[in-house]
C-alpha cells in the first residue's frame, strides 16, 4: 500500500514538468501561428492548446489516484463521465 502511495505520489509530481516539455515539444512541431485578430501576444504557437493538454493531464492523474480507491464500479463510471465530460468542454471552450 505505501509503494502504491509513493508511485502515485511520483506520478503526480511529474506531472507538471512533463506537461511542460509535452506541450513545447507538440507546438514546435505543429509550428501554427496564432491568429492575426489575438486579442492578446505570445509568442508560442496557437497549437496546440496547453490549457487543454494540462486540463487533460491533470484529470488523467486526478484519475489515476482516485479510481482505485473507489468501491464501486458505478463510481467509478460516473467520475470517468464527468472527467470526458470536462476535457470535452474545454476542447470546446479553446476552439470557441
Amino acid at each position: 500500500l505505501v509503494r502504491r502511495r509513493v508511485r502515485l505520489a511520483l506520478l503526480l509530481m511529474a506531472c507538471g514538468p512533463l506537461n511542460g516539455f509535452v506541450t513545447l515539444v507538440a507546438k514546435n512541431l505543429a509550428g501554427r501561428p496564432r491568429p492575426s485578430t489575438a486579442l492578446v501576444y505570445a509568442t508560442e504557437t496557437s497549437f496546440p492548446s496547453g490549457h487543454a493538454l494540462e486540463a487533460t493531464s491533470a484529470l488523467l492523474a486526478l484519475l489515476a489516484l482516485w479510481l482505485p480507491m473507489m468501491a464501486s464500479r458505478q463510481a467509478r463510471l460516473v467520475a470517468m463521465a464527468l472527467a470526458g465530460l470536462a476535457v470535452f468542454t474545454v476542447g470546446v471552450a479553446r476552439v470557441a
